[in-house]
């Protein structure tokens, strides 16, 4: 049963008009999302029995080796790193012939301790054999690292800052015998580089040297001219595309070779400074010395040929908390300066890129991203949660693993001790975590560069907001320190995903989009691009003690952007409404459920569109031509098929258009002048994209499509709905007769039982974005002439009635939209409806 109740005739609501106020949920500041790091271990969609890195997940990996000798082959094989086989049981399913070997440098000196590290590729006797979609498994025996938990807890918040491997636990069993508790840490693979790559068919090198003596560095240091130099420091990982090392080469050369002033510009057409700016922080803040910061190795590097350019990707991070100590005390350890081994020649990356010389995009950069870290992550309320989660997981396979390099009192002291260690290399300090963590940030909190007054950002904008390809465009925002100057600021864009940035600096000049000079408001030009182009942008500014904030926080990894439209000439000839996903709708010729676009004239004539164009890519104009004959009368429309069939008729384009979102371009005769344009995102299946009136400008979409019809009515129910028509949580539906003498029946439906629902009805439709977390505005909230508050049903549904018998009311449109305030469901607006009162 519907919760009912009569209202008052609209006639009466007419003569009654009162100045109702506006919504309550209507404000004027904008709604913004905001990124957290989050805490969870329970990360992914995967189902925790398909996640090989699932770190809430501890699997049995069984092998069994046929071999008598099978530990005596491992042995041997060390020096030329050659698998032998065995099979793998994982989660009840036999995976045979793997390959296995022995893993690691420093980490397999245990020796002749049991607890070795192991590699398992899955695929070497097996082609295309994998484990839940990796082929190589790494594990590690937690060397250096009493408490297991080092390199887990560093991937863990590496990765919230830039691509690192993950890594979990798994318990080894060989033969039948429980071999103990291992990291299990994901490769640097095709599989890493399809994660945070557009592909993986770049160049990777692992950045080890394959033999010792002197001059060999894998620090991107410059070997000389000659691509052979560089063979023994670097181990190219992928397939050979022939230019591998001559890549190489020119990133060594523009790195170390170049002139300071031009550096960052010369570097950021080889390398990913920003990415290059994050690894470096990370692994400094971590106290990861056995990596490019202190021994130069322990890190790969991928040519990502959508870039053309390098990104630095960490690896083996057991010894991360200090525990590579090369006779640094504790106390030196945690104080590890920002900055160690700056202006030393072996290190380019931290000696060339962080010299004062090569001004904001190097140093400020750097001490703007390890600021960041440092703030979000580098905590121990933060870190000590997840260590806690770790240990709770594993400690009965830690207790049961009777070969572990370490004690079980170490496992437990360590978190909040330092320890000292045998075994392996014997005699070494394991420093403690927490104490670590905990007295690590007091010293870096107190350094000027990492606690004094930064730049702080707001009231950004893009102007013009919809820029064409004629239109120079000026990035503003407001950057203000409190207490201290901006000194400076730049803006970084680049036409298009992929390439190094170009650099327009900011002014506070009142010349450059800026407002006025000296209020605050900085601006930065980017010239005119091509119709169709993504343009990606960030800032960066400081203070004249070289404080620094991106904008935003994550800068190159996820830039702001804007799109840039074609230079529309209007003349009446438009796009009136669209289908993308035709399951159930019209269907054309062939009785086929295509696409389709629909164009409207809003001019009093007939008119010509032979020789017009429509093309889903604005940078192709021309995609497609009407054929000669093609006429549109005035008011009319014409429905073109966008199904890539030209042989079904003459208006079936050689296009369709993506569910995902694309753009519809028209354009005249001469393939030059657009007449129309429109982007659109994610589409819904059987609802159309269409102006809310004929040739109207508001956009907004319709659960019934009028394929080769209006979008208006001369009487009845319409319904329409926000560009996300899923984003609505109520529905609003009209039914009876909505003429003189009849009534309207009015349904709102979707809340929790017993909820108190507001009924909103306006003169006038509107489009107000941002201004509810709910949804959008869909009708005018300055005219609105009826408010009632409505009960929900046991169903969560409540309607009304309303006589129709004022006459003067025939012709007249109404529009409603419901609203239900912050609920157990949250708060919730609906669709719209239109009422137009029949005869």
């Amino acid at each position: 049963m519907l919760t009912g109740m009569k209202i008052p005739a609209f006639g009466f609501l007419m003569l009654e008009f009162r100045k109702l106020k506006p919504f309550p949920w209507v404000n004027n500041s904008t709604m913004k999302s905001i990124a957290i790091l989050s805490l969870s271990l329970f990360l992914g969609n995967a189902l925790p029995g398909q996640d090989l890195y699932d770190e809430s997940t501890v699997r049995d990996l069984r092998l069994t080796f046929s071999q008598s000798n099978w530990w005596q082959l491992l042995d041997q094989n060390r020096p030329t790193e050659s698998y032998i086989e065995a099979d793998l049981e994982v989660d009840g399913i036999n995976y045979p012939q793997v390959g296995v070997r022995f893993k690691g440098n420093s980490s397999a000196s245990v020796w002749p301790s049991e607890k070795m590290p192991f590699k398992i590729k899955m695929d070497h006797y097996v082609a295309t054999q994998d484990l839940y979609g990796f082929d190589t498994i790494n594990l590690g025996n937690a060397f250096m690292d009493p408490t297991f938990c080092r390199e887990v807890v560093t991937y863990h918040v590496m990765r919230e800052f830039l691509p690192a491997p993950k890594a979990n636990f798994v318990r080894l069993w060989l033969n039948g015998a429980y071999w103990g508790i291992y990291n299990n840490t994901e490769q640097v693979s095709g599989e890493f580089l399809d994660e945070w790559f557009p592909g993986n068919d770049g160049n990777r090198y692992k950045c080890d040297p394959t033999s010792g003596g002197p001059g060999t560095s894998s620090t991107l240091t410059w070997l000389g001219s000659s691509t052979t130099s560089y063979y023994s420091s670097y181990q190219l990982k992928s397939d050979s595309t022939g230019t591998e090392w001559q890549d190489l080469v020119n990133l060594c050369d523009a790195l170390n070779n170049g002139s300071l002033v031009d550096l960052v510009d010369d570097v950021d057409d080889h390398l990913r400074i920003d990415r290059a700016l994050w690894y470096l922080a990370a692994e400094n803040i971590f106290v990861n010395r056995d990596s490019y910061i202190e021994s130069g190795h322990n890190y790969y590097i991928y040519n990502d040929p959508d870039e053309g350019r390098f990104s630095t990707i960490p690896w083996d991070s057991n010894e991360a908390f200090g525990n590579f100590g090369m006779g640094k005390t504790v106390n030196q350890l945690q104080q590890l300066p920002p900055l160690e081994n700056y202006g030393k020649s072996k290190y380019p990356l931290i000696t060339r890129l962080l010299n004062t010389t090569t001004g904001s995009r190097g140093r400020a950069a750097y001490f703007a991203n390890y600021r960041e870290m440092l703030e979000r992550s580098w905590d121990w309320t933060i870190i000590g949660t997840l260590v806690s989660q770790y240990q709770a997981l594993i400690e009965a396979d830690v207790i049961a693993d009777t070969k572990k390099l370490y004690s079980l009192q170490d496992f437990y002291d360590n978190v909040t001790q330092d320890v000292v260690i045998g075994g392996g290399p014997g005699g070494r300090t394991s420093c403690g975590l927490q104490p670590f963590v905990v007295n690590r940030r007091a010293y870096l909190t107190g350094l000027p560069e990492l606690s004094s007054a930064r730049p702080e950002f707001s009231d950004l904008a893009v102007l013009p907001a919809d820029p064409t390809n004629q239109d120079t465009v000026a990035v503003i925002a407001k950057i203000q320190s409190s207490t201290s100057f901006v000194s400076a600021a730049v803006l970084l864009w680049r036409a298009g995903k992929s390439g190094a940035y170009n650099e327009s600096i900011m002014y506070d000049d009142g010349a450059h989009g800026d407002g006025a000079s000296g209020d605050g408001v900085w601006g930065g030009i980017v010239p005119p691009q091509a119709a169709g182009t993504s343009v990606y942008w960030y800032m960066l500014a400081w203070t004249p003690a070289g404080n620094a904030t991106h904008y935003p926080w994550q800068a190159e990894e996820s830039p702001e952007k804007y799109a840039v439209n074609p230079s529309i000439v209007p003349n009446g000839i438009m796009v009136n409404e669209f289908l993308a996903l035709n399951d159930t709708g019209a269907t054309d010729e062939a009785g086929e459920y295509d696409d389709w676009i629909e164009i409207i004239n809003t001019t009093s004539s007939s008119v010509d569109l032979s020789g017009w164009h429509l093309s889903d890519d604005s940078q192709l104009p021309t995609k497609w031509m009407f054929p000669s004959g093609t006429t549109i009368s005035a008011g009319q429309v014409v429905l073109v098929w966008a199904d890539n069939d030209l042989t079904q008729g003459p208006l079936h384009a050689n296009f369709k258009l993506s569910g995902d979102g694309e753009e519809i371009l028209l354009v005249d005769s001469d393939g030059v002048t657009a007449r129309d344009f429109l982007a659109f995102s994610k589409q819904e299946s059987d609802i159309s994209t269409g102006r809310i009136f004929d040739g109207d400008d508001q956009w907004v979409t319709f659960s019934s499509p009028t394929a080769n019809a209006s979008n208006e009515q001369s009487c009845g129910y319409r319904t329409f709905d926000q560009l996300d028509p899923m984003a609505h949580g109520l529905t609003l539906q009209g039914s009876g007769s909505p003429a003189y003498g009849g009534s309207i029946d009015i349904l709102l439906s979707g809340a929790a039982a017993g909820s108190t629902m507001t009924l909103y009805v306006s003169l006038s439709p509107s489009y107000l974005e941002e201004i509810t977390s709910a949804g959008v505005v869909l009708i005018n909230p300055f005219q609105l002439v009826f408010q009632r508050q409505l009960s929900a049903d046991l169903n969560g549904e409540a309607s009304l009635t309303a006589p129709l018998n004022n006459p003067a009311l025939i012709g007249r449109s109404f529009y409603a939209q419901g609203h239900l305030p912050s609920s157990v469901l949250g708060e919730m607006v609906s669709n719209a409806l239109e009422v137009t009162i029949c005869p």
